[in-house]
C-alpha cells in the first residue's frame, strides 16, 4: 500500500510526527489492521539519525493486513527539535503516549539499532501495552559487552561534526551488495541522515544515563532478536547478547 503522510499526534512532551496506516485513502486497501482490530498495531521505531519514514519497505508490504505506525522519534525527522531526547525512559513514554492517542492498546514494537534499546525500555514499562517485541541489530544496556559499554560511556566532545559522518555512514549503514545493488536509496537516505540536526544527536549522548534501568533480562512478552552478519555495530555476537 502506499505510505500515507505523517501527522502530529500528541505526547507528553509535545507531539511527534507519525506515519498511521489509519489514515491511508488507498481505496485498494483492505486495512484489515484498522478495520478489524483497530485497537491493534505494528509500532516501528528507528534508529540514531534515522525517522519513520525509512520504515516505507515494510508499511508498504504489511500495510494492506496491518495497521503500521512508524513515529519520528523526538528530534528527529520532523517532530520537534526543540524537545531533543533526553532519556531512554522518556523516550519510551513518547511511544506509550503516542499508542494511547492513536487508540492503540496491543502494541508489536519493532526497534532497530537506538530504536531497540527504546523498544526494549517501552517494553518494561507498558507490558500490558507490548505484545510483541522484534529487536534489530541493537544491544542491551543494562549488561552491555565492551564494545557497547564503551560506546555508551562517550561523552558530547566524541561526537563526530556531522560532515566527517557522511564517509563512513554507507558502509556503517547498508551492506556491500545493497550499497551496489541500490545507489541512489542508500544516498537519499545517507541525505536524510545527515539532516538530523546536530543538537539531536549530541542529545542521545544523554539518553544512557537510564540505562541500567532498562534490564533486558525483564522483559517478559514473546521477543525477536535479529542480527546481521554485515553489521558493523552490532553484529550477531551483540544482538544474542540482548
Amino acid at each position: 500500500m502506499p505510505v500515507p503522510a505523517a501527522r502530529p499526534v500528541p505526547t507528553a512532551a509535545g507531539s511527534l510526527q507519525a506515519i498511521d496506516t489509519a489514515d491511508s485513502d488507498d481505496p485498494d486497501s483492505s486495512r484489515h489492521g484498522t478495520t478489524n482490530h483497530p485497537d491493534e498495531a505494528f509500532v516501528f521505531l528507528h534508529g540514531n539519525l534515522s525517522r519513520g519514514s525509512h520504515w516505507a519497505p515494510q508499511i508498504e508490504r504489511l500495510g494492506d493486513e496491518v495497521r503500521c505506525i512508524a513515529p519520528d522519534q523526538r528530534g528527529f525527522g520532523d517532530s520537534p527539535v526543540d524537545a531533543p531526547p533526553s532519556s531512554l525512559l522518556a523516550m519510551a513514554g513518547d511511544v506509550v503516549d503516542l499508542c494511547a492517542a492513536l487508540g492503540v492498546t496491543r502494541a508489536h514494537v519493532v526497534g532497530l539499532s537506538m530504536g531497540g534499546v527504546v523498544a526494549q525500555a517501552v517494553a518494561l514499562a507498558a507490558p500490558r501495552l507490548v505484545a510483541t517485541l522484534t529487536l534489530a541489530s541493537t544491544y542491551r544496556v543494562d549488561d552491555p559487552l565492551p564494545s557497547i559499554a564503551a560506546m555508551l560511556a562517550g561523552t558530547v566532545d566524541d561526537v563526530p561534526p556531522m560532515e566527517a559522518l557522511a564517509p563512513v555512514l554507507p558502509a556503517a549503514t547498508f551492506s556491500a551488495s545493497f550499497r551496489e545493488e541500490h545507489p541512489d536509496v542508500v544516498e537519499a537516505i545517507v541525505g536524510d541522515l545527515l539532516a538530523t540536526p546536530r543538537a539531536t544527536l549530541l542529545a542521545t549522548v544523554s539518553t544512557s544515563a537510564d540505562a541500567p534501568e532498562v534490564v533486558a533480562s525483564r522483559i517478559v512478552v514473546p521477543t525477536l532478536v535479529i542480527g546481521a552478519t554485515e553489521d558493523p555495530t552490532s553484529p550477531p555476537e551483540v544482538t544474542s547478547s540482548s
